[in-house]
């Protein structure tokens, strides 16, 4: 499954430029107007541990209609991705670039050489160039395997951990369970991980009652944080210890497994009032049924019967709910009138829009934008806020051809903005154009 992070795309006359596999890959120098590459933190990891694979690309002026597509990433588990909230600005050669930068957090699953296909990067055309693709070299992964034995415990966590252990209360009865709590923190593949088990112990019974897990970025480093929660019951009374934990997990920094052995708690634990193990989890006893035997006499709201207040409260429900249902009913059918109309009418109105347009207007842009929003809204009923949103709608209901033009059409109609003077564009021959693709998209729209 291909993975996309869209900033935004534009495809007219495309020519294609590919960076091929070498074995080193061309460097970026400050002299190319655009530039893309890939690394990874290490091409030598453990199977299970996390690595993270970053695609940077550089761009000499702003192009907010740059496309990017990552890799499948086969042979990987594709842990998360994220990306620059914002492009940093950076001065090679005294040239300043918009450098972005996008981050996928990948596990390998198999141990042996892993190749991670070229990224892509989609320069969209524009008033003096066309459009061009870069990719970016394939990067080949030899990932390790984990030694052999792994120790009995192993739980497949890879990376640098700590845990920490405590319980709620140091004291109990016989069958009243305490709160065991364990907090494993650290980097890895912890959210992969098995949760690791009690150690045996006659005295106590133990359930797993929650598992929760959490990340977070710290200085760039993406910390989680798993908690598991155990519900642990005495069956005798005295000074009991508690069951131990073992959390084993292999370090990548050692190279070799390592043990987290939790601390040895006592719980001084009391006999119960009545002597007898209670009744606890499983054994729950069956609800008292003596509300359901009830005698239906204590009902009864006089000697004589029920009164017609009684009846009241249990027809005026059903008859707010059959008002409201019919009220609603009403409002559908009246909306499915309205978004018909609109339907029908959608280019004619569009139409009259693009004849009350300005061709000298200085937002002469953002009318054309909104003709065409309007003119999708009105065919589909679809709240459409920002023409970056329309493409996918368009292409599910018009065909390949039609639905080129429409796209061709609202890229035209965006670049309207980017031009320094309006007297180099012909808004004339645009709101002619746009007319006569409406008409034609108007003629073989489909419905869903």
């Amino acid at each position: 499954m291909l993975r996309f992070v869209v900033l935004f795309s534009v495809s007219m006359s495309l020519c294609i430029i590919v960076v091929n596999a070498q074995e080193t890959p061309p460097q970026f120098t400050g002299e190319q107007d655009y530039f893309v590459e890939a690394f990874v933190d290490t091409q030598s990891p453990f199977t299970g541990q996390v690595i993270t694979y970053t695609l940077r690309y550089y761009a000499s002026a702003f192009v907010a209609n740059l496309f990017t597509q990552l890799p499948e990433f086969d042979g990987f588990w594709l842990n998360d991705v994220s990306e620059l909230i914002t492009p940093r600005v950076e001065t090679i050669n005294n040239r300043q670039y918009n450098v972005m930068e996008i981050f996928a957090e990948l596990v390998p699953v198999q141990a042996g050489q892993i190749m991670i296909e070229p990224a892509r990067l989609e320069v969209p055309q524009t008033l003096f160039d066309d459009a061009f693709i870069l990719e970016t070299s394939p990067l080949l992964i030899d990932a390790m395997p984990l030694p052999e034995p792994a120790p009995a415990g192993f739980v497949d966590a890879v990376g640098q951990f700590d845990m920490t252990l405590a319980i709620d209360t140091d004291s109990t009865t016989v069958g009243q369970p305490i709160v065991l709590r364990a907090v494993i923190t650290g980097a890895g593949n912890l959210e992969l991980a098995t949760i690791p088990d009690l150690q045996e112990n006659a005295v106590w019974r133990d359930y797993v009652n929650d598992i929760t897990y959490r990340d977070s970025n710290v200085g760039g480093l993406r910390l989680g944080e798993r908690q598991i929660e155990w519900l642990i019951i005495p069956d005798q009374a005295g000074t009991q210890t508690v069951p131990t934990v073992e959390f084993i997990y292999f370090d990548t920094q050692l190279s070799d497994y390592r043990v987290l052995d939790s601390p040895e708690f006592t719980v001084e634990v009391f006999p119960s009032d009545s002597g007898e193990r209670p009744v606890i989890l499983e054994e729950i006893a069956q609800n008292d049924t003596s509300l359901a035997q009830r005698n239906v006499n204590d009902m009864a709201f006089g000697e004589t019967g029920v009164s017609w207040w009684f009846w009241l409260i249990w027809l005026v429900p059903p008859i707010i709910l059959i008002a409201v249902i019919g009220y609603r009913r009403i409002n559908r059918l009246m909306d499915e009138r309205r978004t018909e109309q609109a339907r029908k009418h959608a280019l004619s109105r569009a139409i009259k829009r693009l004849e009350a347009i300005n061709p000298q207007s200085a937002m002469v842009s953002k009318e054309l934008e909104s003709v065409i929003i309007a003119f999708i809204h009105n065919k589909t009923g679809e709240k459409i806020t920002d023409i970056q949103h329309t493409p996918n709608v368009i292409t599910s209901h018009l065909g390949s051809e039609d639905s080129d033009q429409m796209i061709a059409l609202i890229k035209e109609v965006e670049s309207v903005r980017y031009v320094p003077s309006q007297a180099m564009i012909n808004i004339p021959q645009i709101l002619k154009d746009m007319q006569h693709i409406l008409e034609g998209a108007n003629l073989r729209w489909r419905e869903k």
